[in-house]
């Protein structure tokens, strides 16, 4: 009867841990997911703000026309990326 009632007790705990453990995943997801909307509002309210400041959005690539303050574009400096890719962080 002790043996059985062990038995039961140790089932109970696991069940419980397992469902600790299920909280604490979906509460790391939950936060993971959170912090990403915040990053990409930062971006967009940052995109915004330098659109305000210079009457366009900023530029897509760096080239040496734009960094002397001229719209035109002219021979890339950098990899053509989109001002919204730059600023992640590399996978």
């Amino acid at each position: 009867m002790k043996k059985v009632l062990f038995i039961l007790g140790i089932i109970f705990v696991g069940c419980l841990m397992l469902l600790l453990v299920m909280g604490i995943i979906a509460a790391r997801a939950m936060s993971q997911r959170m912090l990403c909307q915040s990053n990409m509002k930062n971006i967009a309210l940052a995109a915004n703000v330098y659109e305000k400041n210079h009457k366009r959005f900023p530029p897509s690539c760096h080239t040496k026309k734009i960094l002397s303050n001229e719209i035109e574009p002219a021979t890339v400096l950098e990899d053509d990326y989109s001002f919204l890719f730059r600023p992640l962080p590399p996978c």
